[in-house]
């Protein structure tokens, strides 16, 4: 991280800013471990608005303009590691052998001797799912094996309810809190007159009916408060107040321009009273360590997240072998194995059992078939679409230049979707595997989105379902290359396929591809499973061309045909600010712009209101019109490599599939659209540290007096910021980083 800054005070704590180099990829609130040179100390993500990362920092940490954010939850594991070798020799109620057992290959083993007939039959299962409650109620490990919506859910919650039933006591645990509340809510479901404290949720709950639920608490703080408990009412007042502060700073980040000084302010006061909170609140829990335990002690079921989850990244049934011998044909005799499922139409059924299941196919329950549509929309119009962009040739980029991959042109389609949408539309999810795509998704949905619809990654969205699933699959080879791993290597077992596979799988009724598939499938090589995937959702599909997909869902996205140079002057006519990424090319448009451009004042003096990105040729030097555009007052900011080919102006959104100031620009989209022009602005801007960012003025070489150029392409094809002369400086080593040299301001 750079960039470091003290925003402010939070108590005893310090709030401390910087800007994130990578892929954060955690939750506001999640504990981490601040390196500064070398010495660690614990801090608390309190907010995340683009790539800054707000923190809230105990006293002793220094000030530090550079420092590493450690986000791997390792000291979780370790402090799992001492409890589990203090308990290696057994412990009251702990059964080491049966803890190894999770995680360790098995070997022959007996069949289970099974129970007799239930006395009451649990209710809603089918033939499959009984036998795997009666199996899980023998002595011993049972595993429950099941593709999406074979009713694992239902099946572990008829287990539970069962269990109870003969007076067992229940822990039930997830890996992440999503899928831990989907499998409360369904014991819940099941346990209609449970008493209050007899089903108790450990932790944060993911799922926002579990607070204050009417039928009954289950949140241990809440159950605690109840009963009289003062620390335990503190604690749930501090929770219902963290979460209105996050929701309203939620409402910032979605701000479709830059934060106005007030809204500045504003972010402030709510990150420090976000910081406090979380401060107040681990007090708080060290001092209700008791009083939990006790409300532990009297529940029949209690829920709760293993904390350690980078080593859970490797589920039981890797580790004990189970995925590979089922794979094999061996399954051990404790499997219990659901083949019905109960979710996907058909056509969506075979395609994922296919690809992903050959070696125990899906069957679709009589009763899917037969489900009433309760959402839709004009361009859903078969259980199978694709729309294939190959013939957009939609580039994809990096965020900020750096992270991850996205594609604006993708985004400007699904917001046509979005924006055209009727009230029919009740359950929609708009899923891909990038986290900086997910972003601009998630700009397309309303600043209060109604509950069935959502955006989000396909890691995020494990355990979920929607009647409509969008699934973008960002890559198109054409911009950043080469194709990521999760498409390129799609092997059975391999992440690529696990993704895919729980994306497909989350649609009920509709299921959209939208992807680029003549690099995604066709002149792929590989018949893998991730090819076996496209090869059957091409043959089953209803084919919706992306220029049609425009016209049926009459959102705000357009294809723009002739009078490109106008309907840009229209929009710098009405913009107070402009940021332009130009790929190498003639830029044949640029000049009838210039007195559009320099006209344009924004409202901060420190920050240039324009800043255009410009691809110089090889040998550095800029195309003559950038170098008139310069010489005339416009920010123009040499870049290598540019992979986008667009610019935000105001609140419209334009990508293009050649360079858009080019002589020939290829197709040209225009989005208008105030929220997706803030997350686009966000995921292009160009942030200082080691180069002047977005906003800011470039610099002269200090010898040879030639633009410096901003580099973002390391010696060996990886991501590094350099800010160099193309003339005076040599080109770094193998092992270069971050380089600057002596420069004159313009």
């Amino acid at each position: 991280m750079t960039l470091g800054t003290e925003a402010g005070r939070a108590g005893r704590l310090r709030i401390m800013r910087f800007e994130v180099q990578g892929e954060l990829g955690v939750a506001e609130g999640t504990p981490a471990t601040l390196v500064v040179k070398g010495a660690p100390f614990e801090v608390e993500v309190v907010s995340m608005f683009g790539s800054v990362v707000t923190l809230s920092v105990p006293p002793d940490a220094p000030a530090a303009t550079e420092a590493t954010l450690r986000v791997d939850l390792s000291w979780l594991l370790i402090a799992q590691y001492r409890k589990l070798r203090d308990l290696a020799s057994g412990g009251p109620g702990f059964d080491a052998g049966a803890a190894v057992a999770v995680v360790t290959p098995a070997g022959p083993d007996a069949p289970a001797t099974r129970l007799g007939p239930f006395s009451t039959a649990p209710r809603g299962l089918n033939a499959g799912q009984r036998d795997a409650v009666a199996l899980a109620l023998t002595p011993g490990l049972t595993w429950l094996w099941g593709p999406p919506g074979t009713g694992k859910t239902t099946t572990i919650s008829a287990l539970v309810a069962e269990l109870r039933r003969r007076g067992k006591r229940v822990l039930l645990a997830a890996p992440t809190n999503a899928a831990l509340d989907v499998a409360v809510a369904a014991v819940l479901d099941r346990l209609p007159d449970v008493d209050e404290g007899q089903v108790v949720r450990l932790g944060q709950p993911a799922d926002l009916s579990l607070v204050d639920r009417a039928g009954g608490r289950v949140l241990v703080d809440e159950i605690a408060a109840a009963r009289g408990e003062p620390i335990a009412r503190r604690r749930v007042e501090v929770g219902h107040a963290l979460r209105e502060n996050r929701r309203d700073l939620t409402r910032l980040k979605r701000s479709a321009k830059e934060l106005t000084p007030a809204q500045e302010a504003a972010r402030l006061t709510l990150e420090t009273a976000i910081a406090e909170s979380q401060d107040l609140q681990r007090a708080l829990d060290r001092a209700l360590l008791k009083v939990r335990r006790q409300v532990c002690r009297e529940a029949t079921v209690v829920a709760a997240t293993p904390e350690a989850q980078e080593w859970l990244k490797r589920s039981p049934f890797e580790k004990a072998g189970i995925a590979a011998a089922v794979a094999g044909g061996r399954p051990p005799a404790r499997l219990a194995a659901l083949t019905e499922q109960y979710r996907m139409r058909p056509p969506i059924g075979h395609v994922v059992s296919t690809a992903f299941y050959p070696e125990g196919p899906l069957v679709t329950a009589p009763a899917v078939p037969a489900r009433r549509v309760r959402s839709r929309a004009p361009w859903a119009t078969g259980d199978l679409v694709v729309v294939d962009t190959s013939g957009l040739h939609a580039r994809t980029a990096r965020r900020q230049g750096m992270l991850s991959r996205y594609n604006l042109a993708h985004a400007q389609l699904i917001a046509a979707m979005v924006g055209g949408a009727s009230d029919e539309l009740h359950d929609l999810g708009l899923i891909t595997p990038f986290a900086p795509q997910a972003r601009l998704l998630e700009s397309l949905l309303p600043e209060e989105p109604a509950g069935g619809r959502a955006a989000s990654t396909v890691h995020r969205f494990q355990g979920g379902e929607r009647d409509i699933v969008v699934y973008d699959t960002v890559d198109s080879a054409h911009g950043v290359t080469p194709l990521h791993p999760w498409f390129a290597q799609g092997g059975a077992g391999s992440e690529g396929a696990r993704l895919l596979n729980v994306a497909a799988s989350r649609a009920r009724d509709n299921l959209v591809v939208i992807g680029s598939l003549d690099v995604l499938h066709r002149t792929k090589m590989t018949r893998d499973a991730v090819w076996t995937f496209f090869a059957h959702l091409l043959d089953r599909a209803e084919h919706l061309p992306w220029e049609k997909l425009l016209t049926l869902a009459a959102g705000p996205t357009e294809l723009v045909g002739g009078g490109l140079v106008e309907r840009l002057r229209q929009d710098l006519a009405r913009a107070e600010t402009v940021e332009m990424w130009l790929p190498r090319a003639p830029l044949r448009h640029l000049a009838p712009l210039l007195p559009a451009l320099r006209s344009i004042r924004g409202k901060d003096a420190e920050t240039e209101a324009v800043t255009l990105w410009v691809e110089p040729e090889p040998d550095g030097y800029l195309p003559a019109e950038a170098l008139r555009a310069r010489r005339e007052g416009i920010n123009v900011r040499p870049l290598t490599p540019i992979h986008e080919s667009g610019a935000v102006i105001g609140d419209a959104v334009w990508s293009a599939s050649a360079a858009l100031l080019g002589t020939a620009p290829g197709l040209v989209l225009r989005t208008e659209h105030a929220a997706l022009a803030g997350a686009v602005r966000r995921a292009q801007r160009r942030r200082p540290g080691g180069a002047p960012g977005t906003g800011q003025l470039g610099d002269d070489c200090g010898r040879c007096r030639r633009m410096l150029i901003r580099y973002e392409a390391g010696p060996r094809g990886g991501t590094d910021i350099r800010y160099a002369c193309p003339a005076c400086d040599r080109p770094p080593r193998a092992t270069g980083g971050r380089r600057t040299v002596s420069a004159a301001r313009r």
